[in-house]
């Protein structure tokens, strides 16, 4: 036991030269304990020496000692990775079959191992084995971004550039941040923002057909670029095509944020419902109208013209305290003083007729009245109120 605190004190003053001659020490008197070994391989791989680790990490899992299981499973994947490194390193020397034969020396089907195997292919040149092992990888796991990654770039060399960028779009999706994507996100965004250039130009001398396959072109470079499915989304509204419009701006919100598009984004899906509602308005569709205005203003609710829009629905609904409350609100917002006002003389109006076969003829007379103090041309509006005190 003291040499085994003496071990650990070195361990603590970072003193891994005595701390393996102290564990060395213990051994030497019991070589039973599995801890021991396990504390020298973590010393062996601050110093980089990862055979005399793995020899360590070996006897540790062989002994027989009151060892549980979660131990047992942790030492274990440490070896691998150990393994693993030791691999990399091989490859990196320029000792591809020796990784080779590493990897077939422990009858793993671990996703790790095979990458490794696929990455020494690749660098002795046989590049049909290594797509045979990088499919066997993704087989395990879809969604192994190294793999993914390995795979794309290993399609460009082959000329099948397009299936490599699916490859790293795959990747892309699982983790933007990845040092990888964001290099070849670097070299796909200028190629992208041409077409975003080329297209806008087409929109602005009217060749619309035009504008959609340039747009498209530029996604197939960089999915979901925000700018260009905000471009399209505005051509779907136009050509009132909003389900289209707005799956668009769906996939436009996923990276508003990192683009700084946000606000954009979010005019856009407001302006789409508007548009939406304003065309189940014209076919007469006023209930439908109203629910999709609504999803407007929770997008845009300081827009005037959309609570105009939503004002003229209630209006046909004969929710004629709602429509009042939607235009007042539209002339406080700015909106066009002449159009609200017209609206309002409506409504009163309406009111004032609906009083009128009630025969709340005073009610009536109020409502009549408002109508003239915001439309004063109308001869009708002075003819029902003088019925009204008849």
């Amino acid at each position: 036991m003291e040499r085994l605190r003496k071990a650990e004190q070195a361990l603590e003053e970072d003193d891994l030269e005595q701390a393996l001659v102290e564990f060395n020490k213990v051994l030497f008197y019991d070589k039973s304990i599995p801890e021991v070994y396990v504390e020298k391989a973590e010393i062996y791989i601050k110093l980089c020496d990862f055979s005399s680790a793995i020899s360590c990490f070996k006897k540790a899992l062989n002994l027989k000692g009151p060892m549980n299981q979660a131990s047992q499973a942790e030492w274990q994947e440490r070896l691998n990775s150990l393994f693993f490194m030791k691999g990399l390193t091989m490859i990196e020397e320029g000792y591809c079959n020796d990784a080779l034969n590493l990897v077939s020396s422990l009858s793993s089907e671990d996703v790790k191992f095979r990458y490794l195997n696929a990455l020494a292919c690749i660098r002795a040149g046989n590049k049909d084995l290594a797509f045979t092992e990088l499919d066997k990888c993704l087989q395990l796991d879809p969604r192994n971004i190294e793999c993914l990654i390995l795979k794309g770039k290993l399609l460009w060399t082959v000329d099948r550039i397009d299936e490599g960028n699916q490859c790293m779009w795959a990747a892309h999706s699982i983790d933007p941040n990845h040092n990888e994507v964001i290099e070849f996100l670097s070299i796909q965004k200028p190629r992208a923002d041409e077409y975003f250039k080329k297209a806008t130009t087409a929109i602005y001398e009217g060749k619309r057909a035009e504008a959609f396959e340039l747009i498209d072109k530029g996604l197939d470079l960089f999915h979901d670029m925000t700018k260009l499915l905000l471009l399209r989304a505005s051509l779907h509204r136009e050509n009132l095509d909003f389900d289209q419009a707005l799956t668009d701006l769906e996939r436009a919100s996923k990276f508003m944020y990192a683009e700084g598009l946000e606000n954009d984004v979010t005019v856009q899906i407001g302006l789409t419902y508007n548009d939406m509602g304003t065309s189940l308005f014209k076919k007469q569709r006023f209930q439908e109208a109203l629910t999709i205005l609504n999803e407007a203003l929770n997008f845009m609710p300081s827009d005037a013209g959309i609570h105009l829009n939503r004002g003229d629905t209630y209006r046909e609904l004969k929710r004629y305290n709602l429509a009042l409350s939607d235009y007042h609100y539209a002339l406080d917002l700015g909106g066009e003083v002449s159009l609200i006002k017209a609206r309002l003389s409506l409504t009163h109006y309406a009111l004032g007729a609906e009083q009128f076969n009630k025969q709340d003829y005073e009610g009536a007379n109020i409502e009549f009245s408002r109508a003239i103090d915001f439309f004063d041309r109308n001869p009708e509006y002075y003819i029902n109120r003088a019925k009204c005190c008849m």
